[in-house]
């Protein structure tokens, strides 16, 4: 039995029945051991309201039995079938402005609606029961890439008011939470409480922040219960294997990953190069690797519309983060729908593509891997990532992924790995912990980094970190919460878009983004500054970067304060990458985190311990300059502390001191 295992998603229900067999036996021989099925095949299982067909589906579970291919059924609830949607017309999610979807794509049902639940238990159940027996079913996925269909339905209102009723008890509380006074919020009866709706003619941002965020956790709790109500019918059934879902990447963020996560029994995601960088794919991994506290984890879709050789090395990094089931998606290239420009292993003519090759070459890795017995990932630093936060921070101060992710991107370029932590999580064992645009925490969540920080840990905040309340509602407080910890204060805030000119005026914009000149002590770099800018009042800290120009000229803009034992940095606009690095480096310089190394554009280190994996993800030859004595374990080798990779080469090194 392989440990990292190579799977493909494959659709009979496209494919003609003559070539089942043989397209298994072709995954077989180049390295694929597992196929996922039937997540858009509801229509094709259950033809009619409580007509099942499922003689095909046995006749290809019979095959994959045969040709020793493992199977991951997937419930198909994210693409129900015609008859459904129009003999219950309920199960269709409704707009803000009260429409209805229409049948002919995908996530367009109503997750609130209760006919809609009963006929997924439904289908699930049968599903279990006709599929159950076989051997080969290694794992269950539920729907497919949960959320984004977002519904205002009256049975969405229904439980929004329920959920309102149990977390604040009265309305007398829940207009407190949601600053009623302003604008005429307050409610005065329960009936009036409905999930919030940016019906207003100034659009989305004049719906407040504390009911946007609200609406929010309510769709993300919503869709995890859906979620369980499936795993709970597969179980009800007789389900023994593992059930989990493939998260949509941690850019997707209409559902918390955690409560989701929480419900399955591994991690699964789906991860597409054109759709991301070679850096949030690597956090996505970390993620994945974090969530369920170092547990290995999948991924169910990996796309190949990617240049030739690029798969090795994408494989290989994803298995050193954790991974241990890595999904191509797909098998054949459609000829027909929506995704009939996505590429698969094979062409529209059903001939192979070179990339069935490169998947052998994976197989062949994996398979080298597979002997070493490696340690767990070794993540010296932290990242404190929020859901709240990414649901509230684009209002009026920038993208909070985008902050999140230049904090990532300057660990990647030292080749340093990070565990991705909720508040509340645990952050005793980390030596750097990076908490870039944390504004939402409770007060238990604010003395833990107080107490992290007076223990000896390196704490690193950025712009409007801890400024709210959990209701998304300003503290009434100097800002960070924790001044004593930071030694400093913010002074004066504006956003890039508060912009005074002579030339602009709000009604013949657009107003040009503010970015002013920013200068660095103890060998930080000149930048310029980007996004929300604080200027900083001193109460202790000591100074790292100060504006050079504009509004703040001369004011501390990024600081750092010893507090106890341990160091708090403070960073109050974004800087470009080349700064941001160096502060991030500072900040692990102090922690002792190392050794580090200057990575090239495209190359990745993931390090477990005293092993190394080195990949390259460009077509580009490069040259790695290691820190240290170091042996080739697997792929290309060192000599005298020199790595020259070749395009799309990788190495696995033992390092003699780490």
């Amino acid at each position: 039995m392989n440990k990292y295992k190579i799977a493909v998603a494959y659709y009979p229900e496209h494919r003609p029945e003559s070539t089942w067999q043989d397209d298994l036996r072709l995954m077989k021989s180049h390295g694929f051991e597992m196929v996922r099925v039937l997540e858009f095949a509801w229509s094709r299982m259950e033809p009619k309201e409580g007509r099942y067909d499922f003689r095909w589906v046995h006749r290809f579970m019979k095959l994959a039995t045969q040709e020793g291919v493992q199977v991951v059924p997937c419930t198909p609830t994210a693409a129900p079938p015609a008859w459904l949607t129009h003999h219950y017309p309920e199960t269709l999610a409704m707009d803000p402005q009260g429409h209805r979807a229409h049948h002919g794509a995908r996530r367009h049902y109503c997750p609130a609606s209760k006919t809609y639940r009963n006929f997924c238990r439904r289908i699930a159940r049968k599903m279990q029961k006709e599929l159950g027996g076989y051997a080969n079913v290694a794992a269950w996925q539920i729907d497919n890439e949960l959320g984004f269909n977002r519904t205002f339905s009256s049975e969405a209102d229904a439980r929004f008011r329920q959920t309102m009723k149990k977390k604040y008890g009265t309305l007398a509380k829940l207009n407190e939470a949601w600053g009623g006074a302003f604008w005429s919020v307050d409610f005065s009866e329960w009936e009036q409480v409905v999930v919030p709706r940016a019906n207003s003619p100034e659009g989305a941002s004049h719906l407040s922040p504390e009911m946007s965020l609200e609406s929010c956790r309510f769709y993300s709790d919503l869709m995890v219960d859906f979620a369980r109500e499936q795993k709970e019918a597969l179980r009800a059934a007789g389900c023994k294997v593992p059930i989990s879902t493939n998260i949509a990447g941690m850019h997707f963020d209409h559902i918390d990953h955690w409560s989701l996560t929480e419900e399955m029994d591994f991690v699964g995601f789906d991860i597409y190069p054109f759709t991301t960088t070679l850096q949030a794919s690597a956090m996505a991994h970390d993620f994945a690797r974090s969530v369920k506290k170092g547990l290995p984890h999948w991924t169910f879709e990996n796309g190949v519309e990617t240049p030739p050789g690029s798969e090795v090395p994408t494989a290989l990094a994803a298995l050193a983060r954790g991974q241990v089931c890595h999904t191509i998606f797909r098998w054949d290239s459609c000829p027909f729908g929506h995704e009939m420009d996505l590429q698969g292993i094979l062409k529209w003519s059903g001939k192979p593509r070179a990339k069935l090759r490169e998947i052998r070459h994976v197989r062949q890795v994996y398979d080298a891997v597979q002997s070493l017995d490696l340690p767990p990932v070794s993540a010296p630093v932290a990242i404190v990532f929020s859901f709240d936060n990414y649901w509230t921070a684009a209002r009026y101060y920038g993208n909070y992924w985008s902050e999140v992710m230049a904090y990532y991107d300057a660990l990647f370029a030292l080749g340093i790995s990070a565990d991705i932590l909720k508040p509340g999580d645990d952050m005793s064992r980390y030596a750097v912990v990076l908490a870039p645009g944390l504004m939402i925490l409770s007060d238990d969540e604010l003395e833990a980094f107080r107490q992290y920080v007076r223990e000896g840990g390196v704490l690193v905040a950025g712009r409007k970190s801890f400024s709210k309340l959990p209701s998304a509602s300003y503290r009434r407080c100097d800002h960070p919460a924790l001044t004593d910890v930071f030694g400093m204060c913010v002074d004066e805030t504006m956003t890039d878009r508060d912009y005074n000119s002579l030339d602009h005026s709000l009604f013949t914009g657009p107003f040009p983004n503010i970015s002013w000149k920013v200068t660095g002590t103890k060998g930080m770099p000149a930048s310029r500054t980007h996004g929300w800018h604080e200027s900083l009042e001193l109460a202790g800290a000591e100074v790292l970067y100060s504006y050079a120009e504009g509004w703040f000229e001369g004011c501390p803009l990024a600081t750092h304060n010893h507090y106890g034992k341990g160091t708090a940095y403070y960073m109050g606009s974004m800087l470009d990458s080349q700064a941001t690095a160096q502060f991030i480096r500072h900040a692990l310089d102090e922690a002792e985190v190392g050794p580090l190394v200057h990575m090239p554009h495209g190359i990745q280190l993931v390090r477990r311990d005293k092993c190394w994996f080195i990949t390259n993800h460009t077509p580009h030859p490069t040259t790695l300059k290691l820190p240290c004595d170091a042996r080739t374990i697997l792929g290309t080798k060192v000599s005298r502390r020199s790595l020259e990779l070749p395009g799309w080469g990788y190495a696995i090194v033992e390092v003699k001191t780490a």
